[in-house]
């Protein structure tokens, strides 16, 4: 019996946490979200985002949006359609001394732009850019070149003023440093849909739940610029995980970060495995990076349960620390599933044991399903036919995300830590 309960309870380790974490995540959404029978854009309520000039209060005040590029001259027609609409009065760009013509084209377009001597990398190339601006300018907002607001006319959405001006209009008349966007990925393949409905759990449950302890994105947030041009003097440069480090920065130095749902902004999506497993790679590289260089900050994170869950509980201990765990639950599971087809063709290669169990895969897989579907409920009201069909595939892609990726990206740390080289490439220039 007890050999049974350890194959379950390793088996299904993945879920489990997944349930609970769910659970968390759905209470504080509620608290933080619900008001009468509709559900807030934002995660925090209308009157936590007020300041002493009131939420009503009218017109914009100067901003600046800041693109730090390198290199653009293939994509530049699409860079020029996504930022024109921001009017090139409101831009400034940093040429991050790119090797190609990017700064002649920027040029003959007209668009105010500064180029820097030497590729400093977006953190440091940012906050170059900081320095540069007149003093009038209260919000900055930093955008990725590949990325694009998704609603900024008004008129197609039958509105006054567009989601733009209207999200930009409650930052700047609220006394929080930084607000986070929904970030949506787009195209019709399986991959991208999996990416999809990954982003759309992201945005409409974890990142609502967080409250005024939000992580930003680097492809498009708001900041104050005063706090931004701080916490970027204090940052270790780098552009791994660049925007959580920059996030944690903010939270631990006693500034707050929300998120507004209103808000789309379209970025980059992997079309290929090869290419996703290296962002994701670098994804959980930048975790494990940051939690260690920030560990002695961590405790002036704010005093509530919810930032100790997530950023300490969560992300050291069971993303990191109990990583291994993960790791044999995996395992046991692959040899779960082979295990079945093994018996179906009577090879009777894999032996019958607790741990090999063909129902071991079966009572994860379907308990995976139940906890998708209630995700999809959750965070999808209108259009969930869309995702039905991905949904069976998305325990499998669970499976992969959290043993390739996570594991070759904490790889890479530990050998760079003792050898200075990476195991396997993921894209990123180590700083």
């Amino acid at each position: 019996m007890v050999k049974i309960i350890l194959a379950l309870v390793i088996g299904l380790y993945i879920p489990l946490i997944d349930s609970v974490d769910f659970i968390i995540k759905l209470i504080y959404r509620k608290k933080n979200t619900k008001e009468g029978n509709s559900m807030l854009p934002t995660s925090v309520k209308k009157e936590n985002a007020r300041n002493k000039n009131g939420a009503n209060a009218s017109g914009l005040n100067s901003y600046k949006v800041i693109i730090s590029v390198y290199n653009i001259s293939k994509t530049f027609e699409n860079f020029v359609k996504n930022i024109k609409p921001f009017g090139y009065q409101n831009i400034l760009i940093i040429d991050d001394a790119s090797s190609d013509n990017t700064a002649a084209l920027l040029k003959e377009r007209g668009i105010p732009f500064i180029t820097n001597e030497h590729n400093l990398q977006k953190p440091a190339s940012i906050l170059n850019g900081l320095k540069k601006l007149p003093e009038r300018i209260y919000t900055v907002i930093v955008m990725d070149p590949d990325s694009a607001i998704l609603n900024l006319n008004p008129k197609e959405h039958n509105k006054k003023i567009s989601d733009f001006d209207e999200v930009l209009n409650n930052f700047q008349n609220s006394s929080f440093d930084a607000c986070a966007v929904r970030i949506l990925v787009e195209g019709n393949s399986i991959l991208e849909r999996l990416q999809n409905f990954e982003y759309k759990i992201s945005m409409g449950l974890a990142k609502k739940s967080m409250e005024e302890l939000t992580v930003i994105s680097g492809a498009f947030a708001f900041f104050k610029r005063g706090f931004l041009e701080s916490v970027l003097s204090k940052h270790s440069q780098s552009v791994y995980g660049e925007d959580y480090e920059t996030s944690l920065r903010i939270l631990t130095s006693g500034g707050h970060i929300y998120y507004d749902g209103r808000l789309s902004v379209l970025t980059k999506q992997r079309k290929t495995l090869k290419d996703l497993t290296q962002q994701r790679m670098g994804w959980d590289f930048s975790l494990i990076k940051i939690d260690t260089l920030m560990a002695g900050q961590l405790r002036f994170l704010p005093r509530k349960f919810y930032s100790i869950y997530q950023y300490i509980i969560y992300n050291i201990f069971i993303s990191v620390i109990f990583h291994p765990l993960r790791m044999l639950s995996i395992v046991l599971l692959a040899v779960s599933f082979l295990n079945f087809f093994d018996n179906l063709a009577g090879l009777n290669l894999i032996p019958d044991y607790y741990f090999t169990n063909p129902a071991l895969f079966l009572y994860f897989y379907v308990f995976c399903m139940l906890i998708m579907y209630l995700l999809l409920i959750s965070v999808e009201r209108r259009r969930r036919n869309k995702y039905y069909y991905i949904l069976p595939l998305f325990p499998f892609y669970s499976l992969y995300m959290g043993l390739v990726p996570k594991t070759l990206g904490f790889l890479n740390f530990i050998t760079i830590k003792i050898f200075g080289v990476k195991v396997v490439e993921d894209g990123y220039k180590y700083a």
